[in-house]
């Protein structure tokens, strides 16, 4: 018994209306045929196909250059890299200490603004009060003025 082996390009070529995708499902049962590889599964690697190299990150990259360079070099290279640290230390913690005023001064006006509302929190009282007697007075009245319209000999209504 010999097990058929299907190709890539066999499997996934059109050979019906469908696109081929009768003939691909067919191509990938097959005995022996590995599955077509989706946008989620990996290649597995063996010995003699190691994985692609991966790039070591940007710090390790630099201590690689920094290695390979000559002691004059190597030490010249490291000065200005500890230059440029300190710049961005100190271009950042200029920054941090502009962001720290900002924040006081934002800090300061809320605490004025809570002094404008409880200084006008005592006038609205009153006029909230001063509202609520207008509107008694104006329902006795309106009693009143009933009261005379109702009773004979009254000029009013």
């Amino acid at each position: 018994h010999v097990a058929e082996r299907v190709t890539w390009s066999e499997a996934a070529a059109p050979v019906a209306k469908d696109g081929g995708a009768a003939s691909r499902r067919e191509g990938a049962r097959r005995e022996g045929a590995a599955p077509r590889p989706g946008p989620t599964s990996q290649l597995p690697y063996d010995e003699a196909t190691p994985p692609p190299p991966q790039e070591p990150p940007p710090q390790q990259q630099q201590m690689q250059v920094l290695q390979q360079q000559p002691p004059q070099q190597n030490q010249q290279a490291l000065q200005e890299s500890v230059a440029l640290n300190n710049t961005l230390i100190e271009e950042r913690g200029a920054a941090i200490q502009a962001i720290s005023g900002e924040v006081e001064a934002l800090g300061e006006l809320f605490v004025e603004v809570a002094h404008l509302v409880d200084a006008q929190s005592a006038p609205l009282d009153q006029f909230g009060d001063d509202v609520a007697k207008a509107h008694a007075a104006t329902v006795a009245a309106n009693r009143e003025l009933e009261r005379a319209a109702n009773q004979k000999g009254c000029a009013i209504a």
